[in-house]
């Protein structure tokens, strides 16, 4: 049974303008929400995402300037254009991985396929996290907003940090291989 996702045939230029891209909005983003960051926060809107009450949220917000509320709030909304492009551009590296395994690793190769979705599967948990902070945002005071956006934080982060591992376990497997297939095999 071949396996197939809307992103196979995704040429390698398009790859590797996806991969500026994100990398690029990631080092933006970074930069945009350095100023978040304070004892109360000290992971910036990452602290306010992983806030596992209102009473945290309501503390991480509060020690917020105005302006740095607004910084937030503008964050939230660039990120529903970030997870478009973070979702697709890992999808398409754990598809890349996936194909490059080829017949010798079969379960790689599944593995990947899996993890591709679970890319967009983490934007999707993204998508309901960012609504449930901007709810926040602008004060609507309820106690289910925080647990919900941790959650989505969690369940997002752990998606990425699967995808991400893979991609460089695949990446690490093929070099090695290249290598091998370079020197030819090694003589005791």
């Amino acid at each position: 049974m071949t396996q197939r996702h809307p992103l196979a045939g995704v040429p390698a230029r398009t790859r590797r303008l996806l991969l500026i891209a994100t990398v690029v909005l990631t080092l933006l983003m970074g930069w945009l929400g350095a100023p978040l960051e304070n004892e109360t926060a000290p992971l910036g809107i990452v602290s306010f995402e992983l806030a596992p009450d209102l009473i945290a949220s309501q503390r991480i917000v509060g020690s917020w300037s105005i302006a740095d509320q607004h910084r937030a709030a503008f964050l939230n909304g660039l990120d529903f254009l970030f997870l478009l492009l973070y979702s697709t551009t890992m999808a398409l590296f754990c598809l890349e991985i996936a194909r490059n395994c080829g017949d010798a690793h079969p379960f790689l190769r599944r593995v990947g396929f899996l993890l591709a979705w679970g890319q967009w599967g983490a934007a999707l948990f993204d998508v309901l996290e960012n609504v449930a902070l901007v709810w926040l945002l602008v004060a609507i005071p309820w106690q289910v907003l925080p647990p919900i956006a941790r959650f989505c934080a969690i369940v997002k982060f752990l998606l990425l940090v699967l995808g991400f591992g893979y991609i460089l376990f695949g990446f690490v497997l093929l070099h090695r291989r290249r290598r091998v297939l370079q020197e030819g095999p090694s003589t005791p």
